[in-house]
């Protein structure tokens, strides 16, 4: 365990009118140490400032801002999907994920968080999958060195593709850690790194310490962190559901775990108005103490 282990949540639940400053602060006023960078924004709003022509000086005012007041963005999100069935819907994406490694770079980020392709049905469709997920990611190794930052990849869900949006999860790519450990372990390990998914553990049928001690201490160097009904995808405050976090916290121990305590309690932090979103980040923040305390015991 690293002698001082960052607490973070991301940008996203806390943004309002595309104030990414003020979400900033808020996190700091609440007493994070950092924040994970939330630019999967730029494809859920076209409007927003990253996608506009003056988006490198929006970085470069956003480091400023959170230098001044004494918070590091420790990790970031790209855009997703990040591939589709359709070529110019792909492409597009493809030119938001570079963009936001260039954003996150500027803005401090040690990593980014950026998804496999899963536009294919997952069961019938595994191992062309990996294929078309190896290109892509080593298609970015040119940015991740240009850009000085390293590419995390994230155990994802499905859906029954029979059944549509409203069906139950099912697995998808990475969600089972032999075939994260696969994908990892087939592209460099000094710029790819895992990102683990506590939500996404549990609503794919995975077992949560042995999803960590496959991957193990050498990959696993990110984390969001979230509770759920193991039904749906709820990414809300530990406690409000029903993930085991004792065992999750025994199998960081296990594994020596080294990165930072990264909340991705997205819902649970849009659920309030703003007036409110204060006093909701300061009881996230004291979770997050609560379990890097029960980290460091022996």
């Amino acid at each position: 365990m690293k002698e001082k282990m960052l607490i973070s949540t991301a940008l996203h639940g806390n943004v309002v009118d595309d104030n990414f400053t003020e979400a900033v602060k808020m996190i700091k006023e609440a007493g994070f140490d950092a924040y994970d960078l939330s630019l999967d924004l730029m494809s859920r709003n076209k409007d927003c400032r990253f996608n506009k022509e003056n988006y490198l000086a929006d970085a470069k005012e956003l480091r400023a801002f959170a230098d001044s007041i004494g918070i590091v963005c420790n990790q970031a999100h790209a855009p997703f999907p990040s591939g589709y069935t359709d070529d110019e819907k792909t492409e597009e994406a493809f030119r938001y994920i570079v963009r936001s490694m260039e954003i996150a770079s500027i803005c401090g980020a040690k990593h980014i968080v950026i998804h496999p392709k899963k536009h294919l049905p997952y069961k019938t469709n595994k191992e062309e999958l990996f294929n078309i997920n190896i290109e892509f990611y080593k298609s970015l190794i040119p940015y991740a060195e240009k850009y000085n930052i390293k590419i995390a990849l994230e155990n994802m869900w499905g859906r029954n593709t029979y059944l549509g949006k409203h069906s139950p999860i099912v697995a998808s790519v990475c969600s089972n850690p032999y075939e994260f450990r696969r994908y990892l372990d087939n592209l460099p390990s000094e710029l790819f790194i895992a990102c683990v998914d506590l939500g996404h553990i549990v609503l794919t049928n995975e077992n949560i310490t042995e999803f960590m001690k496959v991957l193990g201490h050498d990959r696993v160097k990110a984390l969001h962190i979230h509770d759920n009904d193991i039904i749906a995808d709820l990414h809300t405050l530990p406690f409000i559901g029903k993930i085991p976090f004792d065992e999750f916290i025994n199998a960081l121990k296990e594994i020596d775990y080294d990165g930072d305590f990264t909340f991705e309690t997205i819902y649970y932090e849009q659920a309030f108005p703003k007036e409110l979103k204060p006093y909701s980040l300061k009881l996230l923040n004291e979770t997050g103490k609560y379990f890097v305390k029960k980290l460091y015991e022996k």
